[in-house]
């Protein structure tokens, strides 16, 4: 009897640390795939840093809806797929950001980020000189085309100040 109760106490322990170890490794990963705070998608991301271009921020906390990760997906297909060459040229970044990380609260606090968003800031010679911050795009989640569009016209105003043509 004793070896039965032996046992079972050996057993419940090993399903016991076996939870405990997927959920830490559930918890290492998540957090490892949240590293990309400040994802900076362009091919020169320094190019124009003394003239102006734009930059597309996408602003997230530390737990992310489903709602909050279809506004960066959203965002960063309208930016990638509609202003591929400004990427590319440098023209424009694509940036992730996490507003709670104490390193990008001043940002956040420029920007007025209160919650998940993009903002679209405008810089001349590595200084934001406007800015918008796009909050509309949670009402707009449940139309991508419409969202898509919003936040392409968003950036479009912006690169245009910048000089030269978009698309």
């Amino acid at each position: 009897m004793r070896i039965k109760s032996v046992l079972a106490v050996v057993l419940l322990l090993f399903i016991a640390s076996s939870i405990v170890a997927l959920v830490v490794r559930t918890i290492r990963d998540a957090s490892e795939s949240r590293k990309d705070n400040y994802v900076v998608e362009s091919a020169t991301p320094a190019a124009g840093a003394a003239g102006a271009r734009v930059i597309v921020y996408y602003f997230h906390g530390k737990v992310r809806c489903p709602t909050c990760e279809t506004i960066e997906s959203y965002g960063h297909e309208a930016v990638s797929e509609g202003f591929a060459e400004e990427l590319r040229t440098g023209r424009l970044e694509w940036r992730v950001l996490d507003y709670e990380d104490p390193q990008n609260l001043a940002l956040a606090k420029q920007y007025e980020v209160i919650a998940p968003t993009i903002v679209v800031v405008r810089l001349d010679g590595g200084n934001p000189v406007r800015w918008e911050n796009l909050s509309d795009v949670w009402a707009l989640t449940a139309d991508k085309a419409e969202f898509l569009e919003f936040v392409r016209k968003n950036v479009r105003v912006f690169l245009a100040d910048t000089g030269g043509q978009v698309e």
